[in-house]
């Protein structure tokens, strides 16, 4: 779980122990700042930048300009800023339809890394690079290609993915903001606040006075759980953003391809490389909010060979997550509202 997370279920806990509906509140007030206003969502403050680093930083804003034309969200605008909350990763925070447009965040280390000419010209990142063309696509033939590389070699590989990972092409670079913007045209914030605003509205009404501390916290876990599944689908639609405007997929492909290479050596030890591919593709996630790296490329390959028919299903599950998430968070809204005013004796 997120920081936020953390934060959100700490007003909530304190709010139950003081019957104050101030606290209570402040989970969704958050919530509605991140979905109608995230330009003003309490982030982190945006670095000061270098010259040669604003020069980057409009390089990227022109990336964005060019995916929001191929995405169909020409006319909604994103507050583009580089964070250092993430290295080597992403975040979009805010919906297509939020009144200040989007955030999105891109990491320090890809930031910092891109248009390096000094790493992309050292002879240990060309080689990464031919390695990493010379690997399958398709996860489990790629871990068997591994099995079948001598010790040594494998070694060497998974050291160059280490330090290599974070260096993004201006492709791959693409395909991760293409994916992000992929959740603000799906609404993904407005769609999991509202399922939070179930969440919250259950703890703070009926758990108070018909469970105690343990069957609390294992509600709390169980509930935490569907929010996962529901974050992981959310994953599979900004991928498919990415599927639909083909020339993204390529990219955002290649770096889950890094991050699972990177990933095969960490964890859980296995007497093969596929057996431990083979485990992850079979893998649920569960206590994840993004699926694992071989589930994803696996993923990219069905939705590339089928992308019509993923789009229709997908798109039936998005209607209906909307509905519940708009009609939820609005109606925990509002009972906070009155909660607060009936506190106050405005009621």
């Amino acid at each position: 779980m997120e920081i936020s997370t953390y934060l959100t279920l700490g007003f909530i806990a304190v709010g139950m122990v003081t019957d104050n509906p101030v606290l209570l509140a402040i989970p969704t007030a958050l919530r509605a700042i991140a979905n109608v206003a995230p330009s003003y969502f309490p982030l982190e403050s945006p670095p000061s930048l270098l010259e040669k680093d604003v020069k980057k930083l409009t390089i990227l804003e022109g990336y964005v300009d060019e995916i929001k034309r191929d995405l169909g969200l020409e006319n909604m605008s994103v507050n583009l800023y580089v964070s250092h909350m993430v290295g080597e990763n992403a975040f979009c925070l805010g919906n297509s339809s939020s009144l200040t447009g989007p955030v999105v965040g891109i990491g320090h280390t890809y930031f910092e890394n891109f248009n390096s000419r000094e790493l992309k010209r050292s002879s240990d990142y060309q080689r990464w690079q031919l390695i990493l063309n010379s690997l399958s696509d398709e996860p489990l033939t790629l871990a068997k290609q591994l099995d079948n590389l001598p010790k040594g070699v494998r070694r060497d590989i998974f050291n160059l993915a280490r330090k290599f990972k974070g260096v993004l092409t201006e492709k791959e670079l693409k395909g991760v903001l293409a994916h992000e913007l992929g959740h603000a045209k799906n609404n993904h914030l407005l769609k999991s606040g509202g399922y939070l605003g179930l969440i919250f509205a259950l703890l703070t009404r009926i758990v108070p006075n018909h469970i105690n501390l343990v069957g609390f916290l294992l509600l709390v876990k169980g509930m935490w759980t569907v929010m996962d599944g529901v974050s992981q689908h959310h994953e599979w639609e900004a991928d498919l953003e990415c599927q639909n405007a083909s020339r993204y997929a390529e990219g955002l492909h290649l770096v889950t391809k890094k991050w699972l290479i990177s990933s095969l050596v960490k964890g859980k030890a296995f007497s093969t490389y596929e057996g431990k591919v083979e485990e992850m593709l079979g893998s649920w996630d569960i206590g994840s909010s993004h699926p694992n790296h071989a589930r994803r490329m696996r993923n990219a390959l069905n939705m590339a060979a089928n992308p019509k028919q993923t789009e229709r299903s997908m798109s039936y599950t998005a209607k209906a997550l909307s509905l519940i998430g708009g009609a939820s968070l609005i109606s925990k809204g509002a009972l906070d509202a009155h909660n607060i005013a009936r506190h106050f004796n405005y009621v």
